[in-house]
């Protein structure tokens, strides 16, 4: 995951996806535009790249020949010499990058009764439910967090199909408050031994 914006990649071997760069667009047709990045070979933008929410009719509503573009890397083929493009910035996690069990520290973006929303960088804030913010009884979310908070949560369950991502803080301070009193307790265990 780079994030290069001045320094052109020597080759398409230099190329990951989610890499910024700065082209310019020397075609444009009806499926899209043509942007050459600095490499051999031009990147393709598909229509659909063209804005965030894909509402583009035409190419020339967004982009026009000798336009100076921002674009980030969505696939590159080596093979084919083809890099495909993006107008619309990737979020940090993609949903293929996602994992059940992962740790990550996120903002609190939204609080309502049954929960408060985080920012984890995907694609949209994961649920962290108010059963899931502590093992005892939360009366109401806005009394664990509070708006713009960054908080570390566990991702609990993925569902892609209906884009959902329910997150969980349950074990996160129990681990974090567990390391330092097992260490004490070894500590006074090893020192009595050693005197008898």
């Amino acid at each position: 995951m780079s994030d290069n914006t001045d320094s052109r990649p020597l080759s398409i071997e230099d190329l990951e996806p989610k890499m910024r760069l700065e082209g310019t667009v020397t075609d444009i047709g009806l499926h899209g535009a043509v942007v050459d990045v600095g490499l051999s070979c031009e990147g393709l933008l598909h229509i659909s790249q063209l804005a965030g929410d894909g509402e583009i009719d035409a190419v020339s509503e967004a982009v026009n020949v000798g336009d100076e573009v921002t674009v980030w890397v969505t696939d590159v083929q080596p093979e084919q010499n083809r890099v495909s493009l993006t107008m619309a910035q990737p979020p940090d996690v993609t949903w293929s990058e996602l994992q059940e069990g992962r740790v990550h520290t996120g903002k609190v973006t939204r609080i309502e009764q049954y929960g408060a929303f985080v920012d984890i960088g995907a694609e949209r804030p994961g649920l962290l439910h108010v059963r899931e913010m502590s093992t005892g009884y939360v009366e109401h979310p806005s009394k664990m967090v509070s708006m713009g908070d960054d908080i570390e949560v566990r991702i609990l369950r993925i569902d892609r199909q209906r884009q959902r991502i329910d997150l969980t803080r349950q074990g996160l301070e129990e681990e974090a408050v567990a390391e330092p009193e097992l260490e004490e307790p070894e500590e006074e265990e090893v020192t009595p031994q050693t005197a008898m």
